[in-house]
């Protein structure tokens, strides 16, 4: 924990509460402490005359910025490997790269057909989700339009209705319960209750997990930098390999060359 005040005017002399006896005695008694990684959201830290007390406020206030989110990585939910029409696109689909590669290299047809079966994947998965959504679209406006029927029905018999909205809650249910494995796969939850239906519980884990592993900030040369764009380039040149590394990694081939 630090002490933000101090750390904001590092140089500068200020109290929250005197004595007043003399000599008058300065202290400064009043504090936010703070975590270090929260630096960086910190928009004004100010002391100011307190009311109807000795004591000064020490006023904080901090900045909400939510980090950008890039598309992430993709992580398959396994429950589709038991989809027919999935099954069968992929095979169709490896026939048909093998086809179009018969001069290939086995290990670099191997990793052709790796990328053309993710390709295939994400595009299946969101060509689903899209039908998914629509589908639930649908569903929660039939839903509404016939409780709205069958409020209005000034006849007894109502059974027919009745089913029919039971019927399109099941398949609504269907959905939901999709939608929330969907979650648990993706927040990695390893201990789930039987039956358990907290939805915003799991979405929570996921968003948590993600900003946990979001970088707000960073020290180089000495100098802090908080913009998002500049973060995410200097992890991008911390990360390139410069020309002296390449340059290490091809000399012992050189050797070898020269020797034989």
């Amino acid at each position: 924990m630090i002490d933000i005040w101090r750390t904001v005017y590092p140089n500068e002399s200020k109290f929250t509460w005197h004595s007043n006896t003399k000599p008058t005695i300065f202290c400064r008694l009043d504090y936010f402490l703070i975590s270090e990684s929260l630096c960086n959201i910190i928009d004004t830290c100010n002391i100011k005359p307190g009311f109807m007390t000795d004591h000064s406020i020490v006023e904080l206030k901090l900045h909400n910025i939510q980090p950008e989110r890039g598309p992430g990585y993709f992580k398959i939910n396994n429950s589709i490997l038991l989809d027919t029409q999935y099954q069968t696109q992929i095979k169709q689909e490896i026939l048909n790269t093998v086809q179009n590669n018969k001069d290939a290299n086995p290990n670099t047809l191997w990793e052709v057909i790796k990328g053309n079966i993710r390709n295939t994947t994400i595009r299946y998965t969101s060509f689903k989700q899209k039908e998914t959504h629509k589908l639930e679209t649908d569903t929660i406006k039939t839903i509404e339009t016939l409780e709205k029927q069958l409020h209005q029905t000034n006849t007894n018999d109502t059974t027919d209705i009745e089913n029919e909205i039971t019927l399109k809650k099941q398949i609504l249910d269907g959905i939901y319960h999709t939608h929330l494995n969907g979650i648990i796969l993706r927040a990695r939850a390893q201990h789930v209750e039987h039956n358990e239906k907290n939805t915003k519980y799991f979405a929570n884990i996921e968003k948590r997990r993600s900003e946990q592993k979001t970088v707000h900030k960073l020290v180089v040369n000495g100098k802090d930098i908080t913009n998002r764009t500049q973060i995410l380039e200097e992890q991008r040149l911390f990360s390139k390999p410069s020309i002296k590394e390449k340059m290490l990694k091809i000399t012992p081939f050189l050797k070898i060359h020269t020797t034989l």
